[in-house]
């Protein structure tokens, strides 16, 4: 049993993981289509009103997927149609509908006070009746993580993608939206796409929920008390909806920041677009591995905390940040060394490159934080994982308003690097405390880069001319397989630790 489990894992992993890259490129692809019709400025544009639309959804959404996983995941038969979702079900309709009517009559409020860009108004009322999906499928999300149901939701998700391009490619050709045109249409037309392809993939969630549940009959047993799905959902919505305030300011206020250092508008939102739209997307896609891996083993942390295998929980942690660790510096080496090709061949141009090699050595800060917060709300560390990220909003909201006006640009990459450190910092600590996981982070670091050192230099001394004449696309792409490669052939020649991750969740 506890090695089908361990191949259910496994396999669950690399299906999520291949869901979300492509789920990831879509955004990406979203982006450059953004910067193509609308510029850099345009891009910035968007991912403010996208701010403004995520708290909104944090709001209608708080707490519902992690009390969906995590209550599922403590019943004895996790398929049991029970009270548990049940409940998770009426607190997403509740939050989702009251999130998606404020957020419609409040659309010209926000754009004017909020973004200060009246275009924002109609994308942002388009986007409102979204939310109600989006919290009903977060639910589905968390049980169908918890009981396995990973290749049909996945499959979901990724026809969710494809309606979304499909239909805003439509959108952008055949409708008319709005009058301001130019960039305010354009994010009208994404928000189009973005609203009817979260309802068609909330209908589609609850026909997986509903035939996966039938699969086998089972006991509906007792409701789950509404105490446990307090427990676990307040802490966890009201951080993140508190979290959720604090960055849309943060974003809000970014813009503004830079302006007062003497940028004007479009200026500021290019700075923006370009951190925010197409810098830090390029830079997290390579996370979807972590980000499956870590939150399908939530369920499987807690299944272990539950039947008190300490040790095994302290084995499992130590090997993903082992893994995590030699994983994000292998990317952040090939974001470093191929920036500009990178830029060029999604964006056309090398207007992202420079903000890339900024930001390239954050991305195994970004990534470990990633899995250790994975790990605490796995040990129902939630409410811990919450607060460090409150108070880490809540600084750099500060910082922003410090910061930013003296030294630009520059300022906002400084924010960037004390906000993760920060964050990361207090996570670990934390994770050391409540178990026995080891951060050997030295070995780690000192191998990896030594094997990141070596695959960038043979690729380059032995493809750079290769690449050269190929397409932009053609040349990043060979570039970026090949050094991937070897960094993984010789990570597995160098590295000590071979045995698999899987091989600890056996049973004793």
């Amino acid at each position: 049993m506890e090695k089908t489990r361990t191949r259910k894992v496994i396999a669950n992993t690399l299906l999520l993981t291949g869901a979300a890259l492509l789920m990831r490129s879509a955004g990406v692809w979203f982006n450059a289509l953004l910067e193509n019709r609308a510029g850099a400025s345009g891009v910035g544009l968007f991912s403010l009103l996208m701010s403004v639309y995520f708290l909104a959804v944090t709001l209608g959404s708080a707490g519902v997927r992690l009390s969906a996983m995590r209550l599922s995941a403590e019943e004895p038969d996790v398929r049991r149609r029970g009270g548990g979702m049940s409940r998770c079900f009426s607190l997403a309709l509740l939050l989702g509908v009251a999130a998606a009517v404020i957020l419609y009559f409040t659309a010209d409020i926000c754009a004017e006070l909020w973004l200060h860009d009246s275009r924002a108004a109609e994308a942002l009322r388009i986007l409102a009746p979204s939310i109600p999906a989006v919290a009903l499928s977060a639910a589905i999300s968390g049980y169908c993580t918890a009981a396995g149901a990973v290749l049909p939701f996945a499959m979901v998700q990724l026809t969710e993608q494809g309606i979304k391009i499909a239909v805003t490619l439509f959108a952008l050709k055949h409708l008319s939206l709005g009058a301001s045109g130019g960039s305010g249409a354009v994010c009208a037309a994404m928000a189009v796409g973005i609203t009817v392809g979260e309802w068609i993939s909330c209908a589609m969630s609850f026909g997986v929920y509903a035939i996966w549940g039938l699969r086998k009959k089972h006991a509906k047993g007792a409701k789950t008390p509404l105490a446990n799905l307090s427990r676990i959902a307040l802490p966890d919505g009201l951080g993140t909806f508190a979290r959720g305030i604090l960055l849309t300011a943060e974003h809000l206020l970014i813009p503004r920041g830079l302006r007062k250092s003497g940028a004007d508008a479009e200026s500021a939102l290019s700075s923006y677009g370009t951190i925010h739209g197409m810098t830090l997307p390029l830079l997290l896609y390579p996370s979807a591995v972590l980000s499956s891996l870590a939150g399908l083993l939530i369920p499987e942390i807690t299944r272990l905390r539950t039947n008190l295998h300490s040790r095994r929980i302290s084995d499992v942690s130590s090997q993903l940040i082992h893994w995590s660790l030699t994983f994000s510096i292998g990317a952040a080496a090939i974001f470093y060394a191929f920036a500009p090709d990178l830029s060029r061949a999604v964006y056309g141009d090398t207007g992202a490159a420079d903000s890339l090699r900024l930001l390239a050595p954050l991305v195994p800060i970004m990534y470990l934080d990633m899995t250790v917060d994975g790990i605490l709300k796995g040990l129902d560390e939630q409410r811990k994982v919450m607060l460090y990220n409150v108070l880490d909003s809540a600084i750099c909201v500060a910082l922003v308003l410090a910061t930013l006006p003296p030294l630009g640009g520059k300022g906002y990459y400084l924010i960037l690097y004390a906000s993760e450190l920060l964050n990361f910092a207090l996570s670990a600590n934390r994770l050391l405390s409540v178990s026995d996981a080891r951060l050997d982070i030295w070995e780690s670091v000192s191998k990896t880069l030594l094997c990141a050192g070596g695959a960038l230099a043979t690729v380059k001394l032995l493809f750079a001319k290769a690449a050269a004449g190929m397409s932009p696309v053609g040349g990043a792409v060979l570039l970026i397989f090949w050094a991937a490669a070897m960094f993984f052939v010789l990570i597995t020649v160098f590295s000590k630790r071979s045995r698999k991750l899987s091989a600890l969740m056996r049973s004793e």
